[in-house]
């Protein structure tokens, strides 16, 4: 069903069932002037077959609140930008639309607004009251933004009214408060705003196409649940709206909606329940990331169309690899959120972690190698896979040597914890990559200077990691004391009590992954409480704490300092969750045959520790490289074979060796 077409009306029917959502992307200029790179981003992905394309949030009244990179709507001055954008995307058959933008409390530059005074979250100040003159021109101003998308080419508006921008607060009976016209007791009354915006735009545009976001679940206590929306849905439909593009919950919610832990297709019951009370397409967002999900909601009816945001960051080309058939060439998202929320929140232009051509598709462009050469590749983590792939793909001979019996590097260690599972997929497309293009990859071999010299490569690109920081505590190499490494390749025996130094990213997943081993999975405390071997309560602490005691210490003031903020904050809360103790500004001064002798500020203590895992990290190893140097051979240094950083950083290093060999 992705494939086929869908009539939203007479004015727009789409090739396919694929709809690109809007995200935020930092490619507009200062003033929110569509660029080139914006363009070029954009075109890639209609090339590859998308349905329909939304771009947005787009800044288009005065105190939408949305970062200057943002498309601007709120001028005639940008129509000519927006007329070369629609007219590029139409040479492919797509149809596009741009989402206006109002953030309200939510902003995070200039003057804050909304419905009534309250606190504005994100740029941690007062948001005011918005008074009846100013709701009126921004209503008006939904109309005007609406009138010069159409006269640009566009085929449809859309309205972000999800994650807790402006029209969700009006909705929302904890932040609207008002006693006028715009506000009250129930939610009809405090969809006045709404309905005023869908009548401004039908007044400026009449049938143009209007797509309306809107959340699953606000996730929010004390807000609206999904059964609110189910109420809501089928007002927006009576009062004008096309489409609902269902996505997310409030930015300001406790529970996970993007991350790796959240299963595929989590929130999708809350989308059926909602489409069934509405005629109008429906579509469904978050977390669809396989072929399989998308194809199981179609056909069982939970919606109409399939929003791929990220998905199609990573692989512009999902589309046209589905009409072909190549289902193992698509390069998933696993989200990682590295490269795309982590920079929103760095307010930095988005990249993907196995995209590096993301944003940059003309200076990364894939071309032929002038010179045909003889490529080594040392190191089989992510970023030397990654050469490899992109050197062989511009015509080199290539050959990759990796010490250990398995490719992926500290990204392989890295998906193994719970929820970061995902994380292989990644490794696994590389692999399938290299072997289709037959690149030479010999595993369980450390390359030598002698290999080298047989080899007697043209260059070399060393990838060979980092090498383990041990740090001096008397104690340290007790036959109990372990490298984190070996726990998560599950080399060692865990006992009971657990003690894990080194409270970064390495520390904190293995600190997951030691407390799941001592752990229930969700699929036996479901049996225990269907044929009543154990309460519910009962089952809940066996999968939560488990049975091993969990403790992990660091000397810094707080554990994943090195992790996105998009992910840290699941990750600490996974923490609590599964009740591992946390010591931070703590120095571990003595490990002993039982014990870990450990100081918080005046207060020393004994843990208990049969077993102790050191996770502190690594730091850049270039000996090798440094012989290799000395012996003649062209090298590039990638990874943290150059500097310790994140996957991001290693797999664009290796996107970039590859096309400079």
């Amino acid at each position: 069903m992705l494939l086929e077409p869908l009539k939203i009306k007479d004015n727009l029917i789409l090739s396919n069932r694929i709809y690109m959502p809007s995200m935020h992307l930092s490619y507009a200029d200062s003033k929110g002037a569509i660029t080139k790179k914006f363009i070029r981003f954009y075109e890639e992905r209609a090339k590859g077959g998308v349905g329909m394309i939304v771009i947005g949030g787009c800044n288009f009244s005065e105190f939408s609140g949305g970062a200057p990179t943002m498309p601007n709507l709120g001028s005639d001055e940008f129509i000519p930008g927006l007329r070369e954008f629609a007219d590029t995307i139409h040479q492919y058959g797509t149809k596009c639309a741009a989402q206006l933008y109002h953030a309200g409390r939510f902003g995070v530059i200039g003057e804050l607004v909304a419905p009534s005074e309250c606190d504005a979250p994100f740029a941690r100040k007062v948001a005011r009251e918005l008074t009846i003159k100013e709701i009126e021109q921004i209503v008006e101003d939904y109309g005007l933004a609406s009138a010069r998308l159409k006269e640009a080419g566009f085929d449809a508006v859309q309205v972000c009214g999800n994650t807790g921008y402006l029209p969700c607060q009006f909705l929302s009976p904890l932040i609207n408060k008002r006693k006028d016209r715009y506000g009250g007791e129930t939610l009809e009354e405090r969809m006045t705003f709404l309905y005023e915006v869908i009548k401004s735009i039908r007044d400026h545009v009449g049938d143009f196409p209007l797509i309306w976001r809107m959340p699953h679940d606000d996730l929010v206590p004390g807000s609206l649940s999904f059964k609110d929306w189910k109420k809501v849905a089928p007002l927006l439909e009576k009062a004008g709206v096309d489409v609902l593009d269902i996505a997310g919950a409030w930015h300001t919610s406790k529970t996970p909606q993007l991350t790796s832990n959240v299963p595929h297709g989590a929130f999708s019951f809350m989308t059926y329940e909602i489409r069934k009370t509405v005629n109008i397409p429906v579509v469904e967002c978050h977390r669809i990331h396989d072929l399989q999900t998308a194809e199981k909601l179609l056909k069982n009816n939970y919606c109409d169309l399939i929003g791929w945001g990220r998905p199609l960051i990573c692989d512009p080309y999902i589309v046209q690899k589905v009409k072909e058939c190549r289902y193992d060439d698509i390069r998933w998202c696993i989200g990682c959120a590295q490269g795309c929320f982590d920079m929103v929140f760095e307010a930095q232009p988005i990249t993907c972690l196995q995209n590096p051509a993301a944003g940059r598709e003309d200076q990364y462009a894939i071309t032929p190698a002038k010179e045909k050469k003889k490529i080594l590749v040392i190191g089989g983590g992510v970023g030397g896979m990654e050469a490899a792939m992109v050197a062989k793909m511009r015509g080199h001979d290539v050959i990759l040597y990796e010490k250990d019996s398995y490719l992926g590097g500290a990204f392989y260690l890295a998906a193994i914890p719970p929820g970061r599972q995902e994380f292989m997929r990644a490794i696994d497309w590389l692999k399938n990559q290299l072997d289709k293009l037959r690149v030479n990859v010999i595993l369980n071999t450390e390359c030598t200077l002698d290999i080298v010299k047989k080899i007697n490569p043209d260059e070399i690109v060393y990838a060979a990691g980092g090498k383990d920081i041990i740090p001096p505590i008397k104690g340290i190499d007790l036959p109990h004391v372990v490298k984190a490494k070996d726990v998560l390749l599950g080399n060692v025996l865990l006992k009971d009590d657990i003690v894990i130094i080194g409270g970064g990213a390495t520390g904190v997943e293995t600190a997951l992954y030691v407390s799941e081993m001592g752990s229930i999975s969700s699929e036996i405390a479901m049996f225990m409480i269907q044929h009543k071997v154990l309460s519910i309560d009962e089952a809940l602490h066996y999968y939560r704490k488990g049975l091993k005691n969990v403790t992990i210490i660091d000397i810094l003031p707080k554990l994943g300092g090195n992790i996105g903020r998009s992910t840290r904050w699941t990750m600490m809360k996974d923490l609590r969750y599964k009740e591992i103790r946390q010591l931070t500004s703590s120095e571990v001064l003595e490990i002993t045959v039982d014990n870990v002798i450990v100081k918080t500020g005046d207060k020393i203590q004994e843990i208990k520790a049969d077993n102790v895992i050191i996770a502190t990290g690594v730091k850049k190893d270039r000996e090798f490289a440094d012989k290799l140097k000395e012996s003649g051979f062209q090298i590039r240094i990638i990874g943290d074979a150059k500097k310790p950083r994140k996957a991001l950083d290693a797999i664009n290093d290796g996107y970039k060796a590859g096309l400079r060999v």
